[in-house]
C-alpha cells in the first residue's frame, strides 16, 4: 500500500506519463481511502490544466501574485504535505 508521500509523487509523476498499470492501480486505491489524496489529485489535475493560460498570456502581470498570495499558498502546501 502506498503512503501520502508516494502517492502525491505518482499523482504528479501521471499528468506527465502513463504510469504502468501496478502503479495506477495502487494509487487509484490510495486515492479512494485517502480523502486528503484524493482532494490533492484534483487540485494538482486543475493547476496542471490552467497553468498553460498563464504562462501564454501577453499580459505577464496576470500570472503575478502579492507576496501575501505567495505566502498563503506556500503554507497551505506545507501543511498539506505535513499531514500526508
Amino acid at each position: 500500500m502506498l503512503n501520502c508521500k508516494q502517492s502525491s509523487e505518482l499523482i504528479s509523476q501521471a499528468l506527465d506519463e502513463e504510469l504502468p498499470l501496478f502503479k495506477r492501480m495502487m494509487l487509484k486505491v490510495h486515492i479512494i481511502t485517502c480523502p486528503g489524496c484524493a482532494i490533492f489529485s484534483r487540485q494538482l489535475s486543475i493547476i496542471h490544466k490552467i497553468a498553460p493560460f498563464f504562462i501564454q498570456k501577453q499580459d505577464a502581470s496576470l500570472a503575478l501574485l502579492p507576496d501575501d498570495a505567495k505566502t498563503r499558498i506556500a503554507e497551505a502546501m506545507k501543511s498539506i504535505v505535513e499531514k500526508g
